[in-house]
């Protein structure tokens, strides 16, 4: 309860410098001046956004804790939503020279939990541009048939142990 109670106290805040920071950019780009301010308000604003996505991420998983989760599911294109992604992480990519490159077929619906997808596929960018090094290239390919549709996340890091990978999903490990 405490990491949902602590996380709805820190949603006010981000909010309010998301909202300011998003006026502030308008502004700028409106009046087409101050290039430096302009790009450290977008590292502001971006990191705010990374904040926001990790905070819903906490009540989530507090919610998980709780058994008080329940899916979503929506309809919506799921090319958005790695695009958005991609773009949220950009900032974090550029400051380790880290090229990110998209396969795409055609811009495809999916059905499922919208909030959750962008989850799962911001942690797997994430991950991956944090365990790059300095000019590697993460390569993402996002590909569907009739029934299901993948995403594949590529980097060039050094990678798992295979005990540490069997870890990560042998439930006696983690505390439901």
């Amino acid at each position: 309860k405490i990491y949902s109670v602590i996380g709805h106290d820190l949603k006010t805040p981000l909010t309010s410098i998301l909202g300011v920071t998003d006026l502030m950019l308008d502004d700028i780009e409106a009046s087409n001046r101050d290039g430096v301010k302009a790009e450290n308000l977008k590292i502001i604003h971006q990191a705010s956004l990374k904040m926001s996505d990790l905070l819903k991420d906490l009540l989530n998983w507090a919610h998980l804790q709780t058994g008080d989760l329940s899916l979503k599911r929506e309809s919506f294109v799921i090319n958005k939503t790695v695009n958005d992604t991609i773009d949220l992480l950009e900032i974090s990519a550029d400051q380790k020279d880290i090229a990110i490159q998209l396969s795409s077929e055609k811009p495809f619906t999916v059905n499922a939990d919208k909030q959750l997808v962008a989850t799962i596929i911001r942690n797997f960018i994430s991950n991956a541009i944090k365990f790059s090094n300095e000019g590697d290239t993460v390569a993402i390919s996002l590909s569907s048939d009739e029934q299901q549709w993948q995403l594949s996340v590529k980097d060039q890091g050094v990678g798992m142990s295979e005990a540490t990978q069997q870890k990560l999903f042998d439930d006696e490990d983690h505390p439901s």
